[in-house]
């Protein structure tokens, strides 16, 4: 006879709104066995609880928190640990359950009040910084506490909308939810440096040439209700200050190793350490030292892209080495020459004494050598008109630009500036920059470019989301698609073995991360969707999966993810045939509209999505997503399938400025 397994709780403390304890049994006794639990509400089919502790002691109970004020019918659900471990949510209906119990939860009874006829009003909103120390002047290690005083609102929820002002309009940053306590008050905490690439970002670019100085001026407003213009109250500001210092400079080879001997004919970089200086305009200059006046060897603009900098190469021509050659005979420098570099950042006249950079005299010996260098007299003349890029050139910034704007009407990772390209950057001129779409790729879109790719970065959670989740790492075992026993190397993007065949389909190969324009659609996709309220991004349930994890579908090798979605705040997912109708609309209303991708695999070149669809008695229908929506890069052509547009992490994704690369190549723009 099989054992018979239950899901019990305490009869004299029955589960009520605010959570409840839970136990498994095993024909009437207690059991230490390890399972995964589930909780669904009754006509939702959405898991909002899952995975026990890994700590969880043996016969220690199971505690579920807060059920929700309004209650309802809920069905707890326990699987078999060892069954289920690593499978994801949307596969669990593939196991059978152990045991499963459904439950009343009764609603929240409304506490009386003696207060009539309160309008709901928020009445006063106040940012400060945590801690000691001045409340109106801040740094990035610092929190900020938004505190809304109101009435009518206890046991609600308000938002607060956090933003960054500048002279001319202000900037929406994130928003943070809070409930209104019994007294009538909401409080969050805000940390700032969680988000500080992206501030630093928008403060050093926005003004007219590197930035607002050291003042980033931040309040936040608090709101109710469906419409959350409709009730609104603003803070007091808040000053961040950023440090803007540089704290270092120093010559680098290839390998990004520091050097401090170099003969004519070498190439180094030069190396600029610095902080709070990220999207700021800085010029630095190699200069000769010399007893009299020191000469300029070298000079160059850039663009500060991390708090670790690394230029483009410059290669010591004889040319270059002259220029250090004293000949009035003060110095014997024409066989040994110390160079430095000085670094200074451009700042508009009105603000240019708002902050102060400081650099670093680095000295090094340059020694003369035999080597023959040619000098490329290519160079373009300063006082040359300026370009930008249209509809018919090629190079390699058009690559890029073909890449980062993948999710503004989709595209390949050509060269070629196509008429895909001009209709791209008109759609990203139109619904991103707000400014007269002319297709047209002068600096400020490409500023615009390097700005959209920063406020909509991916962050760490969601990267450990795309990477995989297989559970047997460093394990001999047999996978589906190549059914030989080896061993599990896979580093979270697959080991990188496999043929690779052009067949994407069945293509066994496994490509060294995921697709960059896949994930650049993905950015997209974040600012379409922040553009509305209805629908928000969930998370990804699948990124990358290796041959370990016993799929016999390849997309996920590199070229698909999976994404779920929230409607109302509230999460997409399960076997639900009411899911059907939102995924739809939002592939009408986003993939399809704005990205262009199409379903089923119909078209070379594009973004593709898998089908939707659901029995109306919530049974699967093969090769149909039913609470997530799957895109993928499978028709690319295999030439736009290379290694080379893969990547693993947030560096090789977003690679170099685009203004800086417009620079390395010279295209004056």
């Amino acid at each position: 006879m099989p054992d018979k397994i239950a899901i019990t709780f305490d009869e004299k403390n029955k589960p009520t709104t605010k959570g409840g304890t839970f136990y498994v049994t095993i024909n009437g006794e207690k059991t230490s066995k390890r399972y995964r639990w589930c909780i669904y509400k009754k006509g939702n089919g959405n898991p909002f609880i899952n995975e026990i502790k890994e700590d969880k002691k043996p016969l220690e109970p199971m505690k579920f928190g807060s059920f929700g004020k309004d209650g309802g019918t809920f069905i707890i659900k326990i699987y078999d640990a060892e069954k289920v471990k690593g499978k994801e949510n949307s596969e669990l209906s593939k196991f059978s359950e152990e045991a499963s119990l459904e439950i009343e939860i009764k609603k929240e009874e409304e506490k009386p009040t003696t207060r009539h006829n309160i309008k709901p009003e928020i009445l006063e909103v106040h940012l400060i910084k945590k801690g000691t120390g001045s409340i109106t002047k801040v740094s990035y290690q610092d929190t900020l506490i938004a505190i809304a005083k109101t009435q009518g609102l206890e046991g609600k929820k308000i938002t607060f909308n956090l933003y960054e002002r500048d002279e001319k309009d202000r900037t929406h940053v994130k928003d943070f939810l809070a409930e209104v306590d019994r007294y009538g008050m909401a409080r969050v905490e805000i940390p700032l440096l969680s988000n500080k690439k992206v501030f630093q970002l928008l403060a050093n670019q926005k003004a007219p040439e590197n930035g607002e100085g050291n003042k980033h001026e931040f309040f936040v407003t608090a709101s109710f209700g469906l419409n959350k213009n409709m009730i609104i109250k603003d803070s007091n500001e808040v000053q961040a200050h950023l440090k803007k210092n540089i704290k270092n400079a120093y010559f680098v080879d290839a390998n990004g190793k520091k050097v401090n001997k170099l003969q004519v004919g070498d190439s180094v970089r030069v190396c600029i350490e610095s902080e709070d200086m990220i999207g700021t305009l800085v010029r630095y200059t190699i200069l000769e030292k010399d007893v009299i006046k020191d000469d300029v060897i070298w000079l160059r603009k850039l663009v500060i892209n991390d708090d670790v900098h690394t230029d483009s190469e410059i290669t010591i021509t004889e040319n270059l080495f002259k220029k250090g050659i004293d000949f009035f005979g003060i110095d014997s420098d024409s066989e040994r020459q110390n160079y430095y570099i000085k670094v200074e950042a451009y700042a508009d006249k009105k603000e240019s004494s708002t902050f102060e950079l400081s650099f670093e005299s680095v000295v090094y010996d340059v020694g003369i050598s035999p080597v023959k260098v040619t000098v490329d007299d290519g160079k373009k003349k300063e006082d040359e008109e300026k370009k930008c890029l249209k509809k018919g050139d090629k190079n390699e910034l058009i690559r890029e630009l073909n890449i980062r704007l993948a999710g503004f009407g989709g595209n390949i990772p050509t060269d070629e500036f196509t008429e895909r390209t001009e209709s791209m950057v008109k759609q990203f001129q139109r619904d991103y920059m707000k400014v007269t779409e002319t297709g047209i790729v002068c600096e400020e879109v490409l500023k615009s470019v390097d700005e959209f790719s920063a406020k909509f970065d991916i962050n760490d959670v969601v990267w450990g989301q795309l990477k995989c989740s297989c559970s047997t790492k460093g394990k001999e075992v047999t996978s589906l698609l190549r059914k030989i026993k080896e061993k599990n190397k896979c580093n979270g993007f697959g080991d990188g073995t496999g043929e690779n065949i052009s067949n994407e389909k069945v293509n066994k190969y496994e490509y060294p991360g995921i697709h960059r324009s896949l994930l650049f659609g993905f950015k997209a996709l974040l600012f379409y969707l922040s553009e509305q309220d209805t629908y928000s991004f969930a998370l990804i349930s699948s990124g990358y999966r290796c041959r370990f994890k016993n799929y016999t579908t390849t997309n996920h090798q590199g070229k698909a993810i999976d994404i779920q979605f929230k409607k109302n705040n509230i999460m997409i997912s399960g076997k639900n045939y009411k899911n059907i109708e939102s995924l739809e609309d939002i592939r009408k209303l986003f993939f399809e509209k704005y990205l262009k991708a199409e379903t089923s695999w119909k078209k070379k070149n594009n973004f593709s999505l898998e089908p939707i669809g659901l029995n109306k008695n919530n049974t699967e229908i093969k090769g149909h997503t039913y609470s997530w929506i799957h895109i993928d890069v499978r028709r690319f052509e295999k030439e736009y399938l290379d290694d080379i547009y893969f990547c693993k992490e947030r560096k090789t994704l977003n690679g170099k400025l685009m203004v800086e690369i417009a620079k390395e190549l010279k295209l004056n723009l």
